[in-house]
């Protein structure tokens, strides 16, 4: 219809140059009249109110760095263009593809789920029909690393779970899009349906299904049916993927996908989706699409198909009859991992300005700057209670929705030594200021890799424990000065407590230290009932020297081996306590090198 109406104005307009010509060759008087001041006011009030869609979207040097909103209009822009080419180019000018408006997978962003991270994908440009056949979604989305085991004809109903942000589930698009069930697999008939998430088709992936490999005579309706299902994406098309070659995705490959799903009966005799937060491991990735053998043609069809080890291959995940019946799993998570897809569309709150305190609110605590870290910190420590915290902290989106800490919630430090480690938010409004001012709002302790490897004391003594160890002093100079610029200005110097004299049993040894950086000590980490499991049996009186070191952070992550705390054995000399992964390992000769994952305040 837009090449219909496209003509017909250019006929318009031909024939009206043509009228105009034919005048002046004839001798006709043609009378030019100058706009009347009314028009030109008219014309110009129109400019002004034509609305820029994309007005205060900067271009971003990285897909990650745009907001969920901003994507939203970016791909609203684009819908709206009205043509691939156009779309294009908006694509290009916001480094949404290369500058051949090729998708090569760099096009990522993390998305922070309730209960851990995962990063999507553009895979296809200009795409996607919307569902109210108001053209095609700018960009579409895939969870490429996976994002739940079962079967993929659950992808629609996801949707409605609450794993995902607001920021997500308040922008998904309405999708058309078409699926062949067993009742239609012969005759080749689809079903078109309006869904917010949808697995891959085979052809979506692989291709035009004429090229499937064996198809004949007798089977030629296979590749008709699949071919119903939809067109490749930019992404798969540039990946070289076919139905010969799935190399270098999900091939023979491991997939760890977060959630499972399956269905399950309720009270009343009916099923219900239920998930489950997992990890759970699966082969391959799974279609929406069932699996033909085009070498038997009268088979019965059963399943749906999956690219492993093959680019098209059977799945153990059954096919369903229509698209009112769910798939029979009986309870049991299908061992399909299944990659979901998903478009997106500005909401009506993104017309509003997305900030506060003067600070652009971002979808994850990585893409805020520490200078703007530090004004919410200083928010935060304003509050006059916990519940306060989390709510200004919610506000920014450095926790879930529900208030917690997670897998999503942390900020990449890069140290001019070329280490690049993760720092992670553990606790609000916990640690006390060494100016007498009230709270740190934000505390961050390192976890995963560690900043260095190293000894608490080279002399191998615990003798003035924390206070007077030789890694205190290199944390707070040399480590101090190798953080970025516009962290290190930052940093709160906080009040510490450790053991800060070695061997005893005397809790008033407990002493404090004005730190920028520093180590955990037990308590933190486990908390007095943590340190009772843990040392009641073999250090049972220094239990009250190892509980008054402050006081358990509200998370903390694993490390990668052992690492050093701040706390000093208090029952042998030249000991301090270590800990490895998320659990307690013992004591160490602080002689010993061991990981390094320092905690700091803002």
């Amino acid at each position: 219809m837009r090449s219909i109406k496209k003509c017909f104005r250019g006929g318009l307009l031909v024939a009206a140059i043509a009228l105009t010509v034919s005048s002046l060759v004839a001798g006709g008087a043609v009378e030019l009249v100058a706009p009347t001041p009314a028009y030109a006011a008219s014309k110009k009030s129109s400019k002004k109110s034509k609305k820029d869609p994309l007005k205060g979207v900067k271009v971003k040097k990285k897909v990650d760095k745009y907001s969920w909103a901003e994507l939203a209009k970016i791909s609203d822009a684009m819908t709206e263009s009205g043509s691939r080419k156009a779309a294009l180019k908006i694509a290009k000018k916001y480094k949404l593809c290369d500058k051949d408006g090729t998708l090569d997978g760099s096009q990522t962003k993390r998305m922070a789920l309730s209960d851990c991270e995962s990063t999507v994908t553009i895979v296809g440009l200009y795409h996607d029909d919307l569902a109210d056949g108001s053209g095609k979604a700018g960009l579409t989305w895939q969870f490429t690393d996976g994002l739940y085991a079962g079967s993929p004809m659950y992808a629609p109903e996801i949707a409605d779970f609450d794993y995902f942000p607001s920021s997500i589930r308040d922008r998904l698009a309405t999708i058309s899009k078409k699926t062949v069930y067993l009742d239609g697999a012969k005759t080749s008939e689809a079903a078109s349906e309006d869904v917010k998430m949808w697995a891959p088709s085979a052809t979506e992936c692989l291709g035009d299904a004429e090229d499937m490999p064996d198809v004949n005579r007798d089977s030629e309706w296979m590749a008709t049916s699949l071919n119903a299902e939809g067109t490749q994406y930019d992404y798969y098309e540039y990946l070289g993927l076919s139905w010969a070659n799935s190399t270098g995705y999900a091939s023979d490959t491991d997939v760890e996908c977060p959630y499972g799903f399956a269905s399950v009966f309720d009270d009343q005799g009916g099923m219900n989706l239920k998930g489950s937060y997992g990890p759970y491991n699966s082969r391959g990735s799974g279609f929406r699409s069932i699996y033909y053998d085009p070498s038997v043609p009268d088979a019965d069809l059963r399943y749906l198909a999956e690219m492993g080890t093959h680019a098209y291959s059977d799945s153990s995940a059954c096919a369903c009859e229509n698209y009112n019946t769910r798939p029979n799993d009986q309870g049991d998570i299908t061992n399909v991992a299944v990659m979901p897809m998903f478009c997106l569309t500005a909401s009506s709150a993104d017309d509003a300005a997305a900030e506060s305190n003067g600070v652009a609110i971002q979808d994850s605590v990585d893409n805020y700057s520490w200078k703007d870290l530090k004004t919410i910190a200083d928010e935060i420590a304003t509050a006059q209670d916990d519940d306060s915290a989390t709510g200004i902290a919610k506000k920014y989106h450095l926790v879930s929705e529900d208030g917690r800490l997670g897998d999503a919630c942390y900020k990449t430090v890069k140290l001019s030594t070329g280490a690049e480690v993760k720092a992670y938010i553990v606790g609000f409004n916990h640690d006390d200021r060494a100016d007498g001012k009230g709270k740190a709002g934000i505390t961050f302790l390192v976890c995963g890799t560690p900043v260095l490897s190293d000894s608490i004391n080279e002399d191998g003594s615990n003798t003035g424990g924390w206070k007077d160890s030789d890694i205190r002093k290199s944390l707070n100079k040399k480590v101090l000065a190798s953080m970025p610029k516009d962290l290190k200005k930052r940093v709160v110097k906080v009040t510490k407590l450790t053991n800060n004299a070695g061997v005893t049993t005397d809790a008033s040894s407990v002493t404090a230290t004005d730190d920028s950086l520093w180590l955990p000590s037990l308590e933190e980490l486990f908390g007095n009932d943590g340190l009772e499991r843990l040392l009641s049996s073999n250090q049972s009186d220094a239990l009250g020297v190892y509980k008054a070191e402050g006081s358990q952070y509200k998370i903390w992550y694993k490390t990668a081996g052992p690492a050093w705390t701040r706390t000093c054995d208090a029952t042998r000399s030249g000991q301090f306590l270590t800990y490895n992964g998320i659990d307690y390992s013992g004591s160490a000769k602080s002689s010993n090198n061991n990981d390094i994952y320092l905690g700091f305040c803002l």
